[in-house]
């Protein structure tokens, strides 16, 4: 069961820091999209922390083996992550593309003005 949980352990924590990482460019943003957004990453870390909480008793009490559940978790988790980034990803370029079209949009109505 040691090699199962230092197997699991440093795949908890690249999933933290992924959330992490993306909870700092989610920080700078002010829509309200980005505010769902950050709410679902805090989400996700409450459950990240969760884990790794029951991961750190399971290793401290080596006579209880790990539940199979905790890995079909440890993968929703790397899914969720990568969601949360496509929906970061689609968010930004949206913006962009808004903020190019109002420059469009502008420049023609000084331009005919």
């Amino acid at each position: 069961m040691k090699i199962r949980s230092a197997l699991l352990k440093p795949h908890l924590l690249e999933i933290e820091s992924g959330f992490l990482q993306l909870m700092t460019f989610v920080s700078g943003q002010d829509s309200g999209e980005s505010q769902d957004l950050k709410a679902y990453i805090e989400n996700q870390l409450r459950q990240v922390h969760a884990a790794k909480a029951i991961l750190h008793s399971v290793e401290d009490h080596s006579g209880q083996g790990l539940s199979p559940q905790l890995f079909e978790d440890s993968k929703m988790m790397k899914l969720r992550l990568r969601f949360a980034g496509r929906r970061w990803r689609l968010l930004v370029s949206n913006q962009a593309r808004d903020r190019k079209m109002r420059e469009r949009i502008d420049h023609v109505a000084s331009v005919a003005a």
